[in-house]
């Protein structure tokens, strides 16, 4: 709750999560947006493929093969943009989580070495 950490911005979940999120869609856009994904030789590979295909299909539609290597190549562009996403929400939310844990059990250490250790191995698993 905002009440408990009224001084501490890293605690307020929902506004660092909204700001994370935020974070994320300017990179998408600076990273792979109208600079990234659509650079200025925008649709250059593809011409090449297709003129590397001609006779081999319909004219000016790409070959199966061809586009699949295509999307294959921006996919893979894109690809680690998720995962570093996710890993760092997931860590923000642990710590967030541990130490609101570890505020309110206080007087059970046995337990919050018990729960640290869950916490932890599930991190490892996501």
């Amino acid at each position: 709750e905002y009440e408990e950490f009224p001084d501490e911005e890293d605690m307020h979940c929902t506004g660092r999560l909204a700001k994370m999120l935020d974070e994320y869609a300017n990179d998408l856009r600076t990273n792979y947006g109208d600079e990234g994904l659509l650079p200025s030789n925008f649709l250059v590979e593809e011409m090449r493929v297709l003129v590397e295909s001609q006779g081999m299909c319909l004219p000016n539609f790409l070959p199966r093969v061809a586009f699949l290597g295509l999307l294959r190549e921006k996919v893979r562009r894109v690809s680690n943009s998720p995962t570093h996403f996710i890993n760092k929400v997931w860590s923000y939310l642990e710590a967030v989580v541990l130490r609101v844990f570890m505020m309110h059990s206080e007087a059970y250490p046995q337990l919050q070495i018990s729960v640290k250790r869950a916490g932890h191995a599930l991190y490892r698993l996501v």
